[in-house]
């Protein structure tokens, strides 16, 4: 069944961004949410990369932070202590 956001989903959407700095990159996904999926970027050479930290946040949808926070803060402590490691 299409939720309220059918009307206004733009399927030709494209990113142009890519991680292709040594920088390191976080992607935050959710394993609920359908509409964002972020497996669609895997074949992409640029985001396999060792520096792209890739996290599904499972149980959650729209809101990871709100739906499940311990998940999203271990996330960004991955995040953090490879920055540190970057620097």
């Amino acid at each position: 069944m299409p939720g309220p956001t059918t009307a206004h989903f733009d399927a030709t959407y494209r990113a142009l961004w890519k991680p292709h700095s040594g920088l390191p990159a976080l992607i935050v996904g959710n394993g609920e949410e359908h509409v964002v999926d972020q497996r669609l970027r895997g074949d992409d050479p640029a985001f396999g990369r060792p520096h792209v930290l890739r996290r599904t946040i499972e149980g959650a949808a729209q809101f990871l932070w709100v739906e499940n926070p311990r998940a999203v803060g271990a996330a960004f402590a991955v995040l953090t202590a490879s920055l540190s490691r970057a620097s």
